[in-house]
């Protein structure tokens, strides 16, 4: 047995890159037979499993290779200032028992990761399954290195807390942790893969998340740039012409988080009598037709485009993606791509599209799927 063949088709289906036959054989360069021979290998073995077969294009069509179904599953949570998303990821990079609860972010990380693991535990009961490791998303920049929360806007008590660390009180499994914007950029390509069976098409692309706050990434040949430091794609403080001298949690003012995230917007409605008691309530009061919200997000929109205009000018990406809460509102939406078209060059928005994240709010854990699905084959491949 060639067990470094092995784990490269194995890694290849677990990864999504390769979930035939043929596109195993594209990839790793290895004769179709030979490709035939390590994947009824581990078919005979347990650790992989066909599928239904892709759609056709002209020719056969050919079975869906997926990782084979264990009990093993990473925990993935997108940490909010007021609430947490979490699921199960197994070995595919595929999330299912999504579920929610609310949290105080600026409770800091002890009650906040106890919490989550305690949740995590029940969630495997009730599923049927077992923890083996753990995705986490911040609001916030993270050190990718070691996992350390760096300075902060919106977490207090949370900086210069190295998360892996911290964790290890309640266990000892491993952590993946890592920003919620770039891992949510990272999830979007995920979640194309994922749900076509196919390479993700996005190219080069700009990724916002446009919830309490904002943040952003920048993809490039399929990988997230993260700056020299780690800190890149921090689009929510950059100062923008309408944010005028309206103070900023980071302690400047005009920042673009002072207008155009679901909390600035909840608060100038609040000023002109409109008191949403979430940002779940904006949402759903937008959907419902009133002129008053649908406007001020728009106007949101708009302030988001023009602090995205110079990064799309100098970048001039295949796309940029619009995720996070407000992007459940068309409006919000239109908005941005109407700034792009207005202040960039013509030339550079006729190859951009300016599209809505397909994987929704979902995003952050399907690219903590797909992280965690290292650690998760690791263990499988070796059993």
């Amino acid at each position: 047995m060639n067990r470094s063949s092995d784990d490269d088709v194995l890694g290849l289906v677990a990864s999504r890159q390769a979930t035939t036959r043929a596109a195993l054989a594209r990839q790793t360069g290895l004769a179709p037979s030979t490709i035939t021979g390590i994947v009824n290998r581990l078919l005979l073995n347990g650790l992989l499993e066909e599928g239904g077969d892709t759609a056709s294009t002209g020719g056969r069509p050919g079975s869906i290779l997926l990782p084979a179904n264990s009990r093993e599953r990473a925990l993935v949570v997108e940490l909010g200032a007021h609430r947490a998303r979490f699921g199960l990821a197994d070995r595919g990079g595929r999330v299912s028992h999504v579920n929610r609860f609310d949290i105080d972010i600026a409770e800091g990380p002890t009650t906040i990761l106890r919490t989550l693991v305690e949740r995590g535990e029940e969630l495997a009961e009730r599923s049927g399954t077992e923890i083996s490791g753990y995705g986490i998303a911040l609001p916030g920049p993270v050190d990718p290195q070691t996992g350390t929360v760096v300075g902060p806007s919106r977490m207090p008590g949370w900086n210069g807390c190295t998360v892996p660390e911290a964790m290890r009180e309640w266990s000892e499994l491993p952590v993946v942790v890592e920003n919620d914007a770039r891992i949510g950029a990272s999830g979007e390509s995920a979640y194309r893969r994922a749900t076509s069976g196919a390479p993700s098409a996005l190219g080069d692309y700009i990724y916002v998340k446009a919830g309490s706050g904002i943040g952003g990434a920048f993809v490039e040949n399929g990988a997230p740039r993260r700056g020299a430091h780690g800190l890149a794609g921090d689009v929510t403080h950059v100062p923008v012409p309408a944010g005028g001298d309206r103070p900023c949690q980071c302690g400047n003012t005009g920042c673009l988080d002072t207008i155009a995230s679901a909390e600035s917007i909840r608060r100038e409605l609040r000023a002109q009598g409109l008191a949403l008691p979430s940002n779940d309530a904006l949402i759903e009061t937008a959907l419902d037709g009133s002129a008053q919200v649908v406007t001020m997000i728009r106007s949101a929109g708009v302030n988001l485009g023009i602090a995205l205009s110079h990064t799309v000018s100098f970048l001039a990406p295949d796309a940029v993606i619009i995720g996070g809460t407000l992007s459940a509102v068309d409006a919000f939406v239109g908005g941005v791509r109407q700034s792009l078209h207005e202040r960039c060059l013509q030339s550079v928005m006729e190859h951009t599209a300016v599209e809505k994240s397909l994987a929704g709010t979902d995003s952050a854990l399907w690219g903590l799927a797909e992280a965690t699905s290292v650690f998760l084959n690791a263990r499988g491949a070796h059993a």
